[in-house]
């Protein structure tokens, strides 16, 4: 599955490896603190309490055995868009959650020697939840890629962020038979780089039936001019989405990921790319967290069929 490593917007933000460089920075910097279960002891019992999915528990296990590691980078200033991170370290795979953007250290007003962290305990679970999924898919991808039920709600929701982008600043949707094209070019991406089916026949398969009419002859064309452009990323995609149609020649690169940090938020930058940051975008709306936009998330959530299944889904397969 794709990972930061193939995200186009990561290695434009990482020339001369300048985040690297900042997130070890942050992760190893003296004035860096690690906010153990002393911290949100309160927030632990809500969570227990609230039990806002069904992976909490497994959630706040993976926290407690150190495979999810929480940071608050007092000087270091980790963008919004590292939600969490990824990383191994002395040979075994940690996720290091960032919680400075979203929380501050604050003294106990019954012991001003203890220090809390003061963050909402929906954002903080959202976090949490997020760096579980992503240490899931780094240390066993195969659990989470052979569900076909995963596969078809994840792509639904990201072919409709794309889509609500789309109509929005270009309007394509009055012209349907471009919008189907470019739906499918869009499925077909998310299929083939993202989620990296092995199988073309069912990844075309797949993005036809996302469209009305996907199995008519016009869709053999757009088929195959996507082999042909042999796309690997979403610079390549976008290039391919505006040879669609002559009023979506102006898209560039640099206007849709502005477009898409307006509309979903900073830390739902690399859901554009990645799946550990598509089902961190997923479990923040499920928590009723408002780190993504929750209210145009949950109305996207609406047109995906399947989306009952996603939980139960997810815990079969991870837990």
């Amino acid at each position: 599955m794709a990972s930061l490593k193939d995200s186009v917007v990561f290695s434009t933000f990482n020339k001369n490896g300048e985040i690297l460089t900042l997130l070890a920075s942050a992760i190893k910097s003296e004035n860096t603190r690690t906010i153990d279960s002393s911290y949100i002891e309160d927030s632990l019992i809500q969570l227990e309490r609230m039990r806002l999915s069904p992976l909490t528990d497994s959630v706040i296990d993976a926290y407690k055995q150190g495979n999810i590691i929480l940071l608050y980078a007092n000087n270091n200033k980790v963008s919004q868009a590292f939600p969490f991170f990824a990383a191994k370290m002395a040979n075994r795979t940690v996720v290091y959650v960032f919680l400075n953007n979203y929380g501050s250290l604050a003294k106990n007003k019954n012991d001003l020697n203890s220090t809390y962290l003061d963050i909402p305990v929906k954002d903080l679970y959202a976090l949490m939840e997020g760096a579980y999924i992503a240490y899931k898919l780094a240390t066993n991808p195969k659990a989470i890629s052979k569900s076909i039920s995963l596969l078809k709600t994840t792509l639904q929701i990201y072919v409709e962020m794309w889509g609500r982008i789309l109509k929005k600043e270009y309007s394509i949707n009055t012209d349907e038979e471009t919008y189907d094209r470019v739906r499918y070019l869009i499925a077909r991406f998310y299929m083939d780089k993202i989620w990296e089916l092995s199988s073309t026949q069912i990844s075309d398969s797949y993005a036809r039936s996302l469209i009305k009419g996907g199995n008519t002859p016009i869709f053999n064309g757009i088929a195959d001019e996507y082999e042909r452009a042999n796309v690997q990323n979403v610079q390549e995609l976008i290039d391919l989405i505006k040879e669609q149609s002559p009023r979506l020649r102006p898209l560039t690169m640099r206007f849709f990921t502005e477009s898409w940090l307006r509309k979903y938020k900073n830390p739902a930058l690399f859901s554009m790319e990645c799946l550990p940051y598509l089902m961190f975008v997923i479990s923040t709306t499920l928590s009723r967290s408002f780190i993504v936009d929750n209210i145009l998330m949950s109305d996207i959530f609406k047109t995906v069929s399947g989306m009952n299944n996603y939980y139960p889904e997810l815990v079969k397969l991870i837990q």
